[in-house]
């Protein structure tokens, strides 16, 4: 039985694949309007945690598929754990010396045995304090909707940074590393004289604590700007350079623009250049027709076919390569990518045509991806119900006690279909993906 193999996978869009999905999906509906999350200790009793408004605003996009993309929800959960960063505030009873029993057991050191006593004082940083409010905030954006590879990655940096930034400010002559990067108090102190602070923070927030925020959220403009905005960039201008005259050009774009903008670079750069593409699409989103309007408006000659003409078009011999975005790319070379995406890479495989994946290095996990089951999602399966240009008219199907609709979210290309993986690095062949992990 097919559902059975898909029943372990949490639903998209309000729909649960079990019961106990669906009570997940109702404790974030009623998060998404009470901004509080029931918290257990350990002893089984709980407490209110707030909720900053920033993460409730995209647990509800999240929620209703109102942002789509996997960099885009990095990148918006990125600014939403910088608001909670931003206006973090020790919490008095860490500040006091003390704290909850309900939270006693995470305290910070020299916590005594009944877990009243806490060394934390207003002149040292506690990050357990701050990375437990991540933590509750992570928690309601999976029940919104499961964490894709590149927010997961994300958030690790965070988790490993956090604490790197204590350890900074119990110990100034160390400087803060990432990647060949250095992040010293100088260079915060220099910021600090030319930005003006405000009074009500400075007053509530010992200057430890402004240090780590100030360090933080520096951290986290670098890393998106380093690791998604600059390296769609440069994954934009290597796959451009491979782009010929005479080229036709089978693309399948989802959510992402990266496909797009790699071929109005290429028109940009090569305006005497011809080439052609070939867009296709499937239902029930029609996702591809967004890139086709962009692609038509730069003046590149456009092919727009079906999902079910990709043989067909594939066996003309007129299509010379296949450019595929990808949500994900395994240490195996596996990939990750918009349902429907394994089927055309097989097909331009079998064809001898060459398959480039496009896709960033803060998708790459140290995961082993062998099928579609174990890492996936499950969209509302009444979409594929919608008929019509816009999805506003519903077909009818007959009720059958034994008939379940099914529709995955992603699904997994085995390496051997897969030609080239062009990212911020350069352009390596799926076997070496792990050298940047």
């Amino acid at each position: 039985r097919c559902w059975d193999l898909f029943s372990n996978l949490p639903a998209w869009g309000g729909h649960a694949a079990s019961d106990k999905e669906a009570k997940a999906q109702d404790t974030a509906l009623a998060v998404s309007f009470g901004m509080t999350r029931r918290v257990l200790a350990e002893g089984g009793s709980g407490a209110s945690e707030p909720l900053h408004t920033s993460v409730v605003e995209l647990g509800v996009k999240l929620r209703d598929g109102k942002l789509r993309g996997s960099s885009a929800r990095c990148l918006a959960m990125i600014e939403a754990l910088k608001d909670i960063i931003r206006d973090y505030k020790p919490e008095a009873t860490a500040m006091a010396g003390s704290e909850s029993p309900s939270r006693s057991a995470g305290a910070g050191q020299g916590s005594s045995e009944g877990g009243v006593t806490s060394s934390a004082t207003p002149e040292i940083f506690q990050s357990r304090d701050l990375l437990h409010k991540i933590n509750v905030a992570i928690e309601h954006i999976v029940e919104c909707r499961p964490l894709g590879i590149a927010m997961g990655n994300a958030i690790k940096y965070l988790k490993r940074l956090i604490p790197m930034v204590e350890n900074e400010l119990r110990h100034p002559s160390q400087s803060l590393r990432w990647q060949g990067s250095v992040i010293s108090l100088t260079e915060l102190e220099n910021a600090r004289d030319e930005g003006d602070e405000d009074d009500d923070e400075a007053s509530e927030c010992p200057d430890p604590v402004r240090q780590a925020k100030k360090l933080l959220l520096a951290d986290l403009d670098k890393y998106a700007q380093e690791k998604i905005i600059g390296a769609q960039q440069h994954i934009v201008d290597i796959a451009s350079q491979h782009i010929k005259q005479g080229d036709n050009i089978l693309i399948y774009e989802g959510t992402s623009d990266i496909i797009t903008r790699i071929l109005v670079t290429a028109k940009r750069m090569k305006p005497n250049a011809h080439f052609s593409v070939v867009v296709v699409d499937s239902r029930p989103y029609r996702e591809s027709t967004k890139a086709l309007r962009v692609l038509l408006q730069n003046g590149i000659s456009c092919t727009y076919s079906p999902f079910y003409a990709v043989e067909r078009v594939c066996g003309s011999r007129s299509v010379t390569k296949a450019f595929i975005g990808a949500a994900g790319v395994a240490s195996n070379g596996y990939v990750l990518s918009r349902l429907g995406t394994a089927s055309i890479c097989m097909l331009a495989s079998s064809y001898k045509v060459p398959v480039v994946i496009c896709c960033e290095s803060c998708k790459f996990t140290e995961r082993v991806l062998l099928d579609s089951v174990t890492m996936n999602e499950l969209r509302d399966p009444a979409d594929l119900l919608k008929m019509g240009v816009d999805g506003d008219v519903v077909a009818s199907t007959p009720k059958h006690a034994k008939l379940r609709h099914l529709l995955p979210c992603y699904d997994v290309t085995p390496m051997k279909y897969i030609t080239m993986v062009i990212s911020e690095h350069g352009a390596v062949p799926p076997t070496a993906v792990p050298l940047f992990l």
